[in-house]
């Protein structure tokens, strides 16, 4: 997985207002890897996993011109219930401490070479299996712009028709040191959202007489992963954040809430800022930027590990009884 985000990081920046067409720098030649990786993996299992792209072009407050974004994917089709879908997300552009600087150099390494070194690696050792449902593998373009692959791949998936059982979006998910020097490596993150309609009066007050406010499909997904954290005993907790995300910060999985269907997000346990969002600097003996450096591989590791048994879980799971 270092040698992954070695790759990214190799692009200089990922952003997504730079260049598409440049064989080595730019968002372009970062989707173009990404999606050689999905094919030699495809080659290797003899076809197992069908690539492709979807794009939609865009504006928006960070997006001054209409500007095509695209995210690349794999889809590893169940055997048994190919409708029933469940996606693994990381994003792959970067930016630097100007949301709209396309030019200087935005190694991304932790967000989101991170999650998108989780998403690669899971295709890589899952379609060495098979499975009764779908497992799609998805790299989204423009969420520093405004989440926009996460909203392009919900609308994907609606239009194909899947029953997206969840959504496993991993953002920031590769270093485990805080900014005040406080360190976590057995720890990750994740985010879950409540029911949609409990500000609707009705709704609510069923909600308080009959309880259930927390059997939302998200956040019965957080407890499993939970669970499922303890039992493979790989010295990784889950910590269950039963809100959408950090307060004023937002993920791709949104937008697959937004879609209608249960998604998490799966984050680092203590965040560095000096490390995020930053131009690449040295300031009174502080090092800015989001460099391979900063990294912690065995912790990727561990949240990695998590991942690949939870796509394999749910894609193996009956589905619930008819109504």
């Amino acid at each position: 997985m270092k040698l992954t985000v070695e790759k990214l990081v190799s692009f200089g920046t990922r952003h997504t207002l730079s260049s598409r067409t440049d064989p080595k720098r730019g968002i372009g030649a970062a989707l173009k890897w990404t999606e050689k990786e999905f094919e030699r993996y495809s080659k290797a299992c003899g076809g197992c996993l069908e690539t492709g792209r979807t794009s939609d072009v865009v504006t928006g407050r960070r997006i001054p011109t209409p500007t095509e974004v695209t995210d690349v994917f794999a889809i590893q089709r169940g055997t048994e219930r190919p409708n029933d879908v469940v996606i693994i997300t990381g994003h792959i552009d970067s930016r630097v401490s100007d949301p709209m600087d396309a030019v200087k150099d935005a190694p991304g390494a932790n967000d989101d070479g991170s999650g998108t070194a989780a998403v690669i690696e899971a295709a890589r050792v899952l379609s060495k299996h098979k499975f009764p449902g779908t497992i799609v593998y998805a790299a989204l373009s423009g969420e520093e712009q405004g989440l926009h692959g996460g909203k392009i791949m919900a609308d994907y998936a609606k239009a194909q028709g899947w029953n997206v059982i969840a959504n496993l979006n991993n953002d920031i998910i590769g270093n485990s040191c805080s900014s005040d020097g406080v360190c976590n490596d057995k720890v990750v993150r994740v985010f879950s959202e409540g029911p949609r309609w409990q500000g609707h009066e009705a709704l609510a007050k069923d909600l308080r007489s009959l309880g259930g406010e927390n059997d939302a499909p998200s956040r019965n997904i957080s407890r499993y992963l939970d669970g499922l954290a303890d039992r493979l005993n790989i010295g990784l907790d889950v910590m269950q954040v039963w809100r959408n995300d950090r307060f004023g910060r937002g993920g791709d999985h949104t937008e697959f809430l937004n879609a209608g269907f249960p998604a998490v997000r799966l984050s680092v346990a203590v965040e560095n800022y000096n490390w995020q969002h930053q131009d690449l600097r040295t300031e009174k003996g502080i090092k800015y930027g989001d460099t391979i450096e900063n990294m912690d591989f065995p912790y990727l590791e561990k949240v990695t590990k998590l991942n690949v048994a939870a796509l394999a879980a749910i894609a193996s799971a009956p589905p619930p009884p008819e109504p």
